[in-house]
């Protein structure tokens, strides 16, 4: 199986973890707490994210290489416009309904404010992406990523990468040190409207840009030949066996915040080291801990003697290797599309027309990840193409 198609088979399933953290009902479901969220600082996000750059690298650094720098902005630009019009176009659909649905307003009040698209304001900040519905953050701040990235693609093939890094680094200090909360606040003021609501995201996209930041830059190396799996994954467990390390220390300490058992003196000093918006330390540790450890399962697991390994990496390769899952990796902008309005139509129906509970809300889950497939199997079926050839 090529290397892409294996990227697109771990997006696929990110695509779907990502999906099950983001079933929200009346009563909780028992299987939205089957996720590695729980027991770990590592969210869905932020693989889809990391393995979104990484494609990224990789293909348009091979671009750069072959058409040339302007081929690759005008790829990344074009790539943005569709994104930024997909963007605008489901949060004006959303707010439609919310407004014109029976019990719309209650039902989303807390996802899409209270505020209509009568208010010029309100508007505006859609128009900007200053206002960013719930779960339909990922696509903003990854708008912004695909404009910047040529640049670093630019510094690579000078063999500058470490000035890449060096900036991608700033950056992300940059959002950890709230060097920009003033000018978020000035934000928040001039599109704040009645409902109190004027900068809105999820993510401070100066400390999520890391994780594609750094993709592009190791898949970029990669294709210039620059790092290979023998030097990253190498075939002693020693750093096997550290990753673990890292991600057991944690997750004690993830399961007492999540129930809050430290004492008031020991999380006010640990939030400062963890704030999930920024991406802090905590959550940086913890990424790069799983991810390396998947990626050397993949790369080197089938190589060792243990038979727990062997099984462990077979299994893994089994499962990103699932043509429906890479379909879904594939075709990942549709699918995040259609995943926000399944969440979204699902918790319409919980919320205004019946509560899903017990059975019914069996059911409906079951629907709802049935459903999930449905665009991105009839985009392959109309435009067939190898796998070697996926998108970033």
């Amino acid at each position: 199986m090529s290397r892409i198609s294996s990227l697109d088979g771990l997006r696929g399933w990110f695509l779907i973890t990502m999906t099950l953290s983001h079933l929200v009902l009346r009563q909780e479901h028992w299987v939205s707490k089957i996720h590695f969220r729980h027991v770990m600082f590592v969210e869905s996000a932020q693989g889809f994210i990391f393995i979104s750059g990484l494609l990224f690298g990789m293909v348009q650094f091979r671009r750069l290489e072959t058409r040339g720098l302007p081929f690759v902005w005008r790829s990344s630009a074009r790539r943005a416009m569709i994104l930024w019009v997909t963007t605008v176009s489901l949060t004006l659909a959303l707010m439609i309904c919310r407004d014109v649905l029976p019990f719309g307003l209650e039902a989303f009040r807390n996802w899409l404010g209270t505020t209509g698209l009568h208010d010029p304001t309100r508007v505006a900040a859609i128009l900007t992406l200053a206002f960013q519905p719930t779960f339909l953050d990922i696509l903003p701040q990854y708008i912004l990523y695909l404009l910047a990235a040529p640049a670093l693609l630019v510094l690579i093939r000078k063999g500058w990468w470490p000035v890449a890094a060096a900036i991608t680094a700033i950056w992300w200090m940059v959002s950890q040190l709230g060097l920009m909360l003033p000018v978020s606040r000035a934000v928040n003021r001039v599109f704040a409207t009645s409902d109190g609501q004027g900068l809105r995201m999820a993510f401070d996209p100066m400390g999520w840009q890391l994780l594609f930041m750094s993709g592009v830059i190791l898949g970029a190396l990669w294709v210039r030949g620059d790092i290979t799996t023998d030097r990253i994954f190498p075939k002693d467990r020693a750093w096997a066996v550290a990753a673990v390390a890292v991600l057991l220390f944690f997750a004690p300490l993830r399961i007492a915040t999540a129930n809050g058992w430290l004492d008031g003196d020991t999380i006010s000093s640990f939030v400062m080291m963890e704030k999930r918006a920024d991406f802090g330390p905590v959550y940086l540790l913890n990424f790069i801990a799983a991810a390396w450890l998947i990626g050397w399962l993949l790369a080197r697991g089938g190589e060792m003697r243990s038979p727990a390994l062997n099984i462990a990496a077979g299994l893994l390769q089994k499962l990103v290797a699932l043509r429906p899952i890479v379909c879904l990796g594939r075709h990942s902008l549709l699918t995040y599309v259609w995943h926000v309005l399944l969440i979204y139509t699902l918790h319409y129906l919980d919320r205004a027309v019946v509560p899903l509970e017990g059975s019914p809300s069996n059911y409906a889950i079951v629907v709802l990840f049935a459903l999930l497939f449905v665009p991105a199997l009839i985009a392959e079926q109309r435009a067939p193409r190898p796998l070697v050839t996926a998108r970033p």
